[in-house]
């Protein structure tokens, strides 16, 4: 698969999924669950997520629940 990451306190997120888009790029990936990353991140992720629909982009989110079991083999 090729595709590109962005994140959501990236300044230049849109413009890199806008340019992606141009270049013929259909997928990408983003954490929703960074714990670095601080601000309004819902706004910030609907932004993001909707200049990604509107380009044609699938995006692919890793999330996680504090409250999940680690997984084990």
């Amino acid at each position: 698969m090729i595709g590109i990451s962005f994140y959501l306190n990236d300044p230049l997120a849109e413009q890199r999924i806008i340019e992606a888009s141009q270049k013929g790029i259909r997928k990408a990936f983003t954490s929703l669950h960074i714990p670095e990353e601080r601000g309004n991140l819902a706004s910030k992720a609907s932004k993001l997520l909707k200049a990604a629909k509107a380009c044609g982009m699938e995006v692919y989110a890793d999330v996680s629940n504090e409250n999940t079991p680690p997984f084990k083999c």
